[in-house]
């Protein structure tokens, strides 16, 4: 009886050494992309909502110089209003939804507040990719 087993339990040792590392390498990096992913939405969502409220100041600068209507502008005025809430609360909650349950515990907010204060310890990663500088 030769060595051959000891060359079995090398080859063995080996790929399943090989395989956990490839898995832990994978696990990490799948998180990454995941963390990336949200942080890129969620500065998405931030720009979106900024728009909204540009629209808003503009109304109300157009509000001051003509009177006549200015029941049309308090109308779009709430309606974007109702449109910013809107788009807070379903935004975080489609954005967490979209996450296997085995991912959501590693989520770092659960709402709007908490999604921007997110954004904003990870503000350098997201203005890095809004102004396509990947480092």
């Amino acid at each position: 009886m030769g060595p051959w087993w000891l060359y079995i339990m090398v080859f063995i040792f080996g790929y399943i050494t090989c395989r956990t590392f490839y898995f832990l390498r994978a696990s990490r990096v799948s998180l990454s992309l995941i963390v990336y992913s949200q942080i890129i939405y969620l500065s998405c969502m931030y720009k979106v909502l900024q728009n909204l409220i540009n629209l808003k100041t503009f109304i109300g600068t157009i509000r001051k110089i003509d009177e006549e209507v200015s029941d049309v502008y308090k109308q779009i005025d709430e309606k974007v209003d109702n449109e910013i809430r809107i788009l807070k609360d379903n935004s975080i909650n489609y954005l967490i939804n979209m996450h296997p349950k085995f991912y959501r515990e590693s989520l770092k907010f659960e709402d709007w507040d908490s999604s921007m204060s997110f954004l904003e310890e990870n503000k350098e990663e997201a203005f890095n990719f809004w102004e396509h500088t990947h480092d």
